[in-house]
């Protein structure tokens, strides 16, 4: 399993019209989900179905979130297809390719 902070990070951006930076939050979580679903992927409906579940689970995680190897494989495989990503996402990124395994017991009954 793999472990990824979805907590948000502030950003600067600039106002297209007057030019003024500003400092606002990056929703990791809606960005990740936009990553695994992103349309330069050319996912078949198969395989967006597949990957529903992954989505859903970064949107309902409460900052962190555990992913199995075979969903992180999907997350970093889009990470690394995707063209396009700016300084604002090198967080982002960053926390996609050096999420920590994390070692997984089953709990006695």
């Amino acid at each position: 399993m793999r472990k990824i902070d979805v907590k948000s990070y502030m950003v600067d951006v600039k106002h297209p019209v007057t030019g003024e930076m500003s400092n606002i939050p990056y929703d990791v979580k809606e960005m990740l989900v936009g990553v695994l679903l992103h349309p330069a992927l050319q996912i078949a409906g198969a395989e967006l179905y597949n990957r529903m579940p992954i989505a859903d689970k970064i949107k309902k995680a409460d900052g962190e979130v555990l992913l199995e190897d075979d969903e992180y494989s999907k997350l970093l495989d889009a990470v690394n297809r995707i063209k396009g990503f700016g300084m604002n996402d090198r967080e982002l990124v960053r926390r996609v390719i050096e999420a920590g395994g994390v070692a997984v017991t089953e709990a006695n009954k």
